[in-house]
C-alpha cells in the first residue's frame, strides 16, 4: 500500500484550523459572558449607590419644607439618565402608597416639579400593553385628578389587562364621575376588579348627588347593580 504523504499533512492542517477555531470561538463565548457579568455587576453596584444617594435626599425633602429648594437641586445634579429617573418615580409612587396627607402632597409636588408626570403620560401611548398599565398606575397613584382625562381613553384599549387598570384608576381619580363614565363601557366585571373599586369606596368618602344616584341605579349593567349596595352603603349623598 502506498501513502500519500502531502494528502495526510493536508488534512493534518485541517485539524488543525478546526481545533485552533473552536478553541477561539470557545474564548470568545468566555470572554464575553466575564464582560457581561461584569457589566452587571458594575450596574447592580452603580444603582445601588445612586438609589441610596436618592434617598437620603428624598428623606430630606419630604422632611424639611425649609430646604425644599435645595434639596430639589441637589437630586437634579444626580438625575442624568432614563433610568435614574425611572428610580425616582419608583420610588415617589411607594411613597404615595404608603403615605397620607403633607408626605403624600410633598411626594406628588417632586413629582410634577421634576416632570415625572410626562413620562407615565409617554407611557400611556407605548406599544408595550405592560407599560400602558404602568403609567395608569403611575398617574393615578401619583399624577392626581388632572390624569383623569389622560387615562379615560384607554377605556377602548384593546388589552383587557390595560382595560381592567383604566376602570379602577378612572374610579380612583374621577369618584362618581369615573363610575358614571364608566357604567355604559363596564362589560363583565372580574373580581379584581371589583374588590379593587370596593376597596376604593371604602377608603375614600364618596361624595354623590342624589341626583347621580339615581343615574346608577337605572343600570342595567350586572356589574355596576353588583356594586350599587355598596356604593350607597359608603357614599355620601347629597341633594
Amino acid at each position: 500500500m502506498i501513502f500519500n504523504i502531502s494528502n495526510i499533512a493536508s488534512n493534518d492542517h485541517w485539524l488543525i484550523y478546526i481545533i485552533v477555531g473552536i478553541i477561539s470561538v470557545t474564548l470568545i463565548i468566555l470572554l464575553a459572558i466575564i464582560v457581561y457579568r461584569l457589566n452587571y455587576l458594575l450596574s447592580k453596584s452603580r444603582i445601588r449607590k445612586f438609589e441610596s444617594a436618592l434617598l437620603n435626599l428624598l428623606s430630606g425633602a419630604v422632611n424639611h419644607p425649609e430646604k425644599n429648594q435645595e434639596n430639589k437641586n441637589r437630586i437634579s445634579k444626580i438625575l442624568k439618565k432614563r433610568w435614574q429617573y425611572e428610580i425616582l418615580l419608583k420610588y415617589l409612587k411607594v411613597m404615595c402608597y404608603s403615605f397620607r396627607g403633607i408626605f403624600e402632597d410633598r411626594s406628588k409636588e417632586l413629582y410634577m416639579y421634576f416632570g415625572l408626570n410626562e413620562l407615565s403620560e409617554r407611557k400611556l401611548k407605548s406599544l408595550k400593553w405592560d407599560k400602558r398599565i404602568e403609567g395608569i398606575i403611575e398617574l393615578s397613584v401619583i399624577g392626581g385628578h388632572d390624569s383623569y382625562n389622560k387615562i379615560l381613553p384607554l377605556l377602548d384599549d384593546k388589552e383587557i389587562r390595560v382595560r381592567r387598570q383604566c376602570k379602577i384608576a378612572i374610579v380612583e381619580l374621577g369618584e362618581v364621575n369615573g363610575l358614571i363614565e364608566m357604567e355604559a363601557k363596564m362589560g363583565t366585571m372580574s373580581n379584581w376588579t371589583f374588590i379593587s373599586i370596593l376597596s376604593i369606596l371604602h377608603r375614600s368618602t364618596f361624595n354623590i348627588s342624589s341626583k347621580n344616584l339615581e343615574i346608577l341605579k337605572k343600570s342595567k349593567n350586572p356589574s355596576m347593580k353588583k356594586l350599587l349596595p355598596h356604593l350607597e352603603k359608603y357614599a355620601v349623598t347629597y341633594s
